[in-house]
């Protein structure tokens, strides 16, 4: 009679491929529950400040920003909001505020100089001025000339405007195409 040893050394190849298939079963079930720890950790490391009802942010992307501020290596979240307020934030403490003119477009950090360690301009666009911060300070401001509007540009908007409802449909029929 065999021993055990050499039982298992002459499987039957059905019963192997049974096994091979639950080792793999078992192996994609540990693959997901890792993956599935992961994100679950994943997600506790991140603050969730935009769930804050009181921090009243209404900003587009364009005027949203991360950049080292002080060239020190620390870097602060920039926001120039709908109301009209840039604000800078450490992690979710607000390091300062500033009053805008107007509503602001867009934002960007850029270094003027090309020193290391001099620390960047932040540009903010906001209705015909763009404001520049140097170290959270107002730096600069510029007034944009007005500029009278191309005939073309405003026949176009005239047209819009005196046929509103033919863009109303116009605009129902391309999202129903699919386009919009």
């Amino acid at each position: 009679r065999p021993s055990r040893a050499g039982r298992c050394a002459f499987t039957n190849p059905a019963r192997s491929s049974d096994h091979t298939h639950m080792a793999e079963l078992a192996g994609a079930q540990a693959l997901e529950a890792h993956r599935t720890n992961e994100e679950a950790r994943s997600r506790k490391v991140w603050l969730h400040a935009w769930h804050d009802p009181v921090a009243s942010l209404r900003a587009f992307s364009p005027c949203v920003r991360l950049a080292d501020l002080n060239g020190d290596g620390d870097h602060k979240l920039l926001v120039a909001g709908q109301d009209r307020k840039l604000r800078v934030y450490k992690g979710t403490n607000l390091l300062s505020e500033n009053l805008l003119l107007d509503a602001p477009t867009a934002i960007a950090v850029f270094y003027p100089e090309a020193r290391r360690g001099a620390p960047p301009l932040t540009a903010v666009a906001a209705g015909r001025h763009l404001f520049l911060y140097r170290s959270l300070r107002p730096y600069y401001k510029f007034v944009l000339p007005d500029l009278p509007i191309d005939r073309r540009e405003s026949e176009a908007w005239e047209e819009v405007r005196s046929d509103a409802s033919g863009l109303r449909s116009a605009l129902a029929e391309a999202r129903d195409a699919g386009i919009a």
